[in-house]
């Protein structure tokens, strides 16, 4: 269905594929996936998270995302789109909209919307309009399988959350995947985490390394190099756990040295500036919504950020954030 939707990625891809470094950073093609932040708003206060650090380099404004800018950064371009992920550095469930924007973006026929929640805020009535208005994935960042593991990244009860997902999965077919974040803190749990989806129905686990902002964030939740060198093995056994439960399982290779997704995804942030990922917010190359989508999606600095990219040039950031490496 992707390729139905936009075989000018495809063309892109093999572009990228045979010409290497010589590719056109320019992107005739519009982005397969995109992921668009609808609040900067969180009811809770992660220890890598920038949103409540004081002297963070980041510098957030607690906003939401209007429903009519929401569309305006949509109109055109939708019916290219195969997957959108409504979620940022916020809560989605703070955003007093997200139901409409998730039935709206329905309304276009985009074939796979979903978000990602911390899971505090799923009471029955949130999970009743979930349900209505037919959300393809619920995504829940759950970083530990215990009171004690979960408590050191999310600060919430673990209880609560389980309890709040299983409503949900007892009143709605939505697919309910997690996200589990390896720190340094969380790293004995992941073994246990297939069990955790086992209670409470959900069908995927993906197992994400943390990344943070700066370096005053680092102390404490980045893995330590000899859990570095056991992370391939660690992903094995977890991905082992998954299969024997009847569990999808996504985890993160423990060696990335290229990266291509600012050709085929695009993040935009709660006040509709394009980054070069979801992970790079804090580095806005254009405004959607002051130049049009595809203006912003062909920008200058965009293109910079894809020609050091396929030149490995890689920027700074990608390296701090550890999203490139040889573990």
């Amino acid at each position: 269905m992707g390729a139905s939707r936009n075989p000018l990625a495809l063309v892109k891809l093999a572009e990228v594929k045979l010409f290497g470094r010589r590719t056109n950073p320019h992107c005739y093609n519009y982005p397969v996936a995109v992921q668009i932040e609808t609040t900067s708003r969180c009811n809770l206060r992660c220890p890598m998270c920038p949103t409540h650090k004081v002297g963070s380099e980041v510098k957030i404004k607690k906003v939401d995302m209007p429903t009519s800018g929401f569309k305006a950064i949509l109109e055109g371009w939708s019916k290219r789109i195969f997957t959108l992920h409504l979620f940022g550095r916020g809560e989605p469930l703070l955003a007093k909209n997200i139901f409409e924007l998730i039935d709206y973006s329905n309304q276009l026929g985009i074939p796979h919307v979903s978000i990602t929640t911390n899971g505090v805020l799923l009471d029955q009535k949130r999970a009743h309009e979930l349900s209505r208005v037919g959300l393809s994935e619920l995504r829940v960042s759950i970083d530990g399988a215990n009171q004690s593991t979960y408590e050191k990244i999310r600060g919430a009860e673990l209880e609560q959350v389980l309890e709040n997902i299983t409503f949900l999965g007892s009143i709605s077919d939505i697919p309910i995947s997690v996200n589990f974040l390896l720190t340094k803190q969380t790293w004995d749990s992941a073994l246990e985490m297939p069990e955790v989806l086992e209670r409470i129905g959900a069908h995927c686990l993906r197992l994400f390394p943390v990344v943070t902002y700066d370096e005053s964030m680092a102390d404490g939740i980045f893995l330590e190099h000899k859990q570095q060198e056991k992370y391939a093995k660690l992903i094995d056994q977890v991905r082992r756990e998954c299969t024997q439960r009847g569990k999808f399982f996504i985890g993160h290779n423990p060696v990335v040295r290229d990266c291509i997704l600012p050709f085929f995804m695009a993040y935009i942030d709660v006040e509709g500036n394009l980054t070069p990922c979801c992970r790079i917010e804090d580095h806005p190359v254009c405004n959607v919504l002051e130049v049009g989508f595809f203006e912003a999606w062909n920008c200058k600095k965009m293109c910079s950020w894809r020609k050091a990219l396929l030149l490995r040039r890689f920027p700074k950031k990608c390296i701090e954030l550890q999203c490139l490496r040889e573990w």
